[in-house]
């Protein structure tokens, strides 16, 4: 085998070798991106569950919600108002976290279908309750209406 020969084959295993590599990069790639999806899937879980629990220990949110359905916005009281308010607008922001997850290829066509479900069916509650949309996500808010 001459020298010419010789190149011929180290560059033709050096060529294998970088095909390899980024075969091997791409499988690592599409591993990461499944552990990412997941973690982030559980991740939304346990802010659902976390806020789920918060509103059922909380000493005040059960009575206002029950006061809400019974007798209206208009009869909450200022703090009960607030209170509502600040929770409402947190829901806002946790469900455009979730958009934007959806978005990035995070959240599933399904489970992101469930959360519009849930924010069209919140958003008359919203209007009522008088929460300047203003500062939220416009195409979040769009997909809501829509």
């Amino acid at each position: 085998m001459n020298r010419n020969e010789l190149n011929d084959w180290l560059s033709l295993a050096a060529n294998l070798g970088v095909i390899l590599g980024l075969v091997f990069l791409g499988i690592q790639i599409n591993q990461s991106n499944k552990i990412t999806a997941a973690a982030t899937y559980q991740a939304r879980i346990s802010e659902i569950e976390a806020s789920f629990q918060n509103a059922a220990l909380s000493d005040y949110l059960p009575s206002i919600y029950d006061q809400l359905e019974s007798e209206g916005v208009s009869s909450l009281s200022s703090i009960e108002l607030r209170r509502l308010r600040d929770w409402e607008t947190a829901r806002v922001y946790r469900m455009q976290g979730q958009h934007y997850q959806y978005r990035q290829g995070f959240l599933d066509d399904p489970s992101f279908e469930d959360l519009l479900v849930g924010a069209r069916d919140l958003l008359p509650l919203w209007e009522s309750l008088g929460i300047d949309q203003a500062n939220f996500d416009p195409e979040f808010i769009e997909l809501i209406r829509n």
